[in-house]
């Protein structure tokens, strides 16, 4: 017996990457505050995994038509996060 794969509609998946993305970056955390709190760094991990898992239901056709839109905010990935300040 083989596995089943179900298909998933692209819009809850966009739906989800780009909310764990946000909530990531709306934290306003610095990197201390991110190796100090352990809790945080769960956090963080955990909406990583979201935007991993949701990821991988993007379906084939989408990432051959726009394989460049796997980041959120093409701008923002240009620029230090806050986190990595100085």
């Amino acid at each position: 017996m083989g596995i089943l794969k179900v298909k998933r509609k692209v819009a809850p998946v966009q739906a989800e990457i780009l909310e764990a993305t946000e909530d990531i970056q709306t934290t306003r955390k610095t990197l201390a505050d991110f190796e100090r709190d352990w809790l945080l760094k769960l956090a963080v991990q955990r909406a990583l995994e979201i935007v991993s898992e949701a990821s991988r239901h993007i379906p084939d056709q989408l990432l051959v038509i726009a394989p460049d839109r796997h980041r959120v905010n093409p701008s923002a990935a240009q620029k230090q996060p806050p986190c990595c300040g100085n």
